[in-house]
């Protein structure tokens, strides 16, 4: 499966720690592809690798017009009205792609 990846932010905590809002506006045409998912009562596990081009300044990094593809994780919980979700996703192996680190 392919999504294109929308991200809405709300105030407070929204687990981002340095991204922020504009962080996530640099990086143009994302794209989500779920490589697997696990379901167990009311969570849902999602295996993805994620992509996109970085036309703007990144976590305090410059544009650099290179494009990148990471893998992620994501955990999804719904209680009712009570949702939470958390990602862990390979920032690192992105930055090294956009030619900021070697």
């Amino acid at each position: 499966m392919k999504f294109r990846k929308k991200i809405c932010f709300k105030k407070g905590n929204n687990g981002f720690g340095r991204l922020s809002k504009n962080d996530v506006q640099t990086l143009n045409d994302m794209h989500l592809t779920i490589l697997d998912y696990s379901l167990k009562g009311n969570q849902v596990g999602v295996h993805f690798t994620n992509e996109g081009r970085q036309v703007g300044t990144f976590m305090g990094y410059p544009t650099s017009h290179k494009h990148a593809v990471w893998n992620g994780f994501g955990m999804y919980t719904s209680r009712s009205k009570d949702k939470k979700v958390w990602f862990s996703e390979e920032i690192l192996k992105m930055i090294m792609q956009f030619r900021h680190i070697k």
